[in-house]
Parts: structure tokens; sequence; C-alpha cells
């Protein structure tokens, strides 16, 4: 269902979903900031680095490794230092995995 749900986001341009975006990425309901970070990547945007980049620093690692994901879908310079940081952080096997996928990406 939530696969259905993230694509009826789709429909709707950057300009529509940014604001939205970016109220859902600061949320203070843990569900709504992981969904809003996943959906965040099928909308590259420079202003959701700010609210992603703070997602980084969540208590959740599934939504600091969300943000990750979204962060490394916009072109900009800074987002590759932020994920590196990230990754020093993490302490479970499997989330330093999936950034370190994202790591590779940049380095390819």
């Amino acid at each position: 269902m939530y696969q259905l749900v993230e694509d009826a986001f789709l429909a709707f341009s950057i300009d529509q979903m940014r604001e939205p975006l970016i109220a859902a990425i600061t949320s203070p309901h843990e569900s709504v900031r992981y969904w809003a970070c996943q959906i965040a990547a099928n909308f590259p945007a420079s202003e959701l680095i700010g609210p992603l980049s703070e997602r980084l620093h969540d208590l959740h690692s599934d939504i600091c490794v969300a943000a990750a994901t979204a962060l490394s879908t916009i072109d900009d310079p800074t987002v590759v230092n932020r994920i590196r940081d990230l990754r020093t952080r993490l302490e479970d096997p499997s989330d330093q995995e999936v950034v370190d996928g994202i790591l590779d990406d940049f380095d390819a």
C-alpha cells in the first residue's frame, strides 16, 4: 500500500511538493519523517538539503539512512561530505552497508 501512496506523489511537481515535504521531513512523528525522506528521493531539490541534513542526526538510524538516500539524489557538492559524516556515526552494519553503497555511487 505504501508504494502506491508514494506513486501518487509523483504526479506532483517539486514546486507543489516542496513545502509539504519540508513540513513532513521535520515532523515530530517518526513514521512521517521516515516516509517523507523516502519520498524526497523522488524530488531532488536544493531546498531540501537543510531539512534532510537535519535528519542525518535523527535518533532513528532508518530515518538517517533514508535521508542520506534522498540527499544523494540532489546535485550539490556538499551532500557527499554530509553522508560521509553520517557513515562515521552509524553503528549497525546493515546501515553502514547501505551508506557505503551510496558513497560508492559518488566515487563511480
